[in-house]
């Protein structure tokens, strides 16, 4: 363990963290600690960081701002990597925007104002950066990352960078497919201009139907299941199973609405991952329908 101490340190400038709490870094507050913690500013970095964890066959984890992610109490084995500097650069060329993967999507958004650019208002009040977003096709019924990325620039597994079309990754519902172990670490956005009043009215108007409609004040991730499908919401099952409110320990279904669990203080996530499974439990018992996880569990896959 020593001599991967020394050496991530040696690539971080001494400024590995080890079992860094994770809750320090999610939008759920929630989580135990990751074995090494590493926060780069640079592509250099983060490739020698991805070379020296295959080197040693230690797992590596991506976050941004730690929207949309559930970590266990348990914490992360290997290393858990946190984009900042260089990551947090974009810029405007006519109707095309280039941004690194954890430029904030309300930072994107501002910037489209300024540039009379339309196209990603959708995004109004949706969390996290533009890595996470596209990783995770965020979006509404009014749009989503699959209606404005162009290509993104991606960092394989050994370090070498590729660029990948939008229709190479596949965009599906709530879902991308990037290569196994592969790292976002750029993205191009093809908008259109339009009036700068039309754009801040869009989202003004989206803003509100959020502050409306979803939680604000409580620590959550976001939507916690996909939408069964089209005009079937997951928030509407939830609601009629009667699982509004429900609480098991300090996690808490949203009683303005149902398709999120709130931290209410100190929440564990064995109290989520329970209100997880009492809810798919409970919608496929009442509608025969499955539900499946739209959150990423950090280091499982949704069960």
């Amino acid at each position: 363990m020593k001599t991967i101490i020394n050496g991530l340190n040696a690539i971080a400038g001494n400024k590995l963290k080890c079992n860094e709490p994770l809750l320090k870094h999610t939008s759920f507050k929630i989580g135990g600690p990751a074995q090494y913690f590493v926060e780069t500013d640079s592509m250099d970095k983060l490739k020698q960081l991805v070379i020296y964890a295959n080197k040693k066959k230690l797992k590596y984890f991506i976050i941004g701002k730690g929207t949309n992610l559930l970590v266990p109490d348990t914490g992360i084995s290997g290393i858990v990597v946190k984009l900042k500097g260089k990551f947090n650069e974009f810029s405007v060329n006519k109707t095309e925007m280039i941004a690194g993967p954890a430029v904030k999507l309300a930072t994107l958004l501002k910037a489209t104002v300024e540039n009379n650019l339309s196209g990603l208002e959708f995004a109004s009040g949706i969390p996290g950066s533009i890595g996470g977003a596209i990783v995770s096709n965020a979006g509404t019924a009014l749009g989503s990352m699959k209606d404005i990325v162009s290509w993104v620039e991606i960092m394989d597994s050994c370090g070498r960078i590729k660029n990948h079309s939008a229709k190479k990754i596949k965009f599906s519902y709530r879902n991308c497919i990037i290569p196994a172990g592969a790292i976002i670490t750029k993205a191009c956005l093809t908008l259109r201009k339009a009036k700068k009043y039309d754009i801040i009215s869009k989202i003004r108007s989206l803003t509100e139907i959020r502050r409306d409609t979803q939680p604000s004040g409580w620590n959550n991730a976001g939507s916690i299941f996909k939408n069964p499908s089209a005009g079937v919401s997951a928030g509407a099952l939830i609601d009629r199973a009667g699982l509004k409110g429900v609480r098991l320990g300090n996690a808490l279904v949203s009683s303005k609405h149902a398709n999120f669990i709130i931290n209410s203080g100190n929440a564990s996530s064995a109290d989520v991952l329970g209100l997880i499974k009492l809810i798919k439990k409970e919608v496929k018992t009442k509608f025969g329908i499955a539900l499946q996880l739209e959150i990423k569990i950090l280091g499982q896959d949704d069960k």
